[in-house]
């Protein structure tokens, strides 16, 4: 995989653990990882999360009950990754890259938001998430 390439979601299960070259690595042990777990948010919350997460904010409609801790897990990704704005992290980090993780389905998203990668890929090339494969 080149940066030449459409951006998309690479699942290293697929490689064997390898990342390939000129892929960037998101998953939770970098500074892209998804604080968010989908077995303590659930699917759609975690990504919702994520999403409000990288334009700088955590909103309580989407946490309910469990927003003091997503702030805390919120605030301490931004303060990782970028304070003040992380869109503009995301952007110059990722923009016209794949992004490896480890949760992309073999059947690929067949335009689900499954994945924090297609959110961070949908950033950094001004696309929507859910067209990112």
């Amino acid at each position: 995989m080149t940066t030449n390439a459409v951006p998309r979601v690479i699942n290293l299960r697929d490689t064997g653990g390898t990342l390939p070259l000129g892929v960037i690595l998101v998953d939770r042990r970098t500074r892209f990882g998804n604080p968010f777990k989908v077995k303590d948010f659930g699917l759609a919350v975690a990504m919702a999360l994520f999403q409000d997460m990288a334009d700088g904010f955590c909103d309580p409609r989407t946490a309910g009950a469990r927003y003091a801790e997503a702030d805390a897990l919120s605030f301490e990704w931004r303060a990782r990754l970028a304070p003040e704005n992380p869109r503009v992290i995301i952007i110059e980090a990722l923009k016209g890259k794949s992004v490896a993780c480890w949760c992309r389905p073999p059947e690929g998203f067949q335009g689900r938001l499954l994945c924090h990668g297609q959110i961070l890929v949908g950033i950094a090339n001004g696309i929507p998430p859910e067209s990112v494969e």
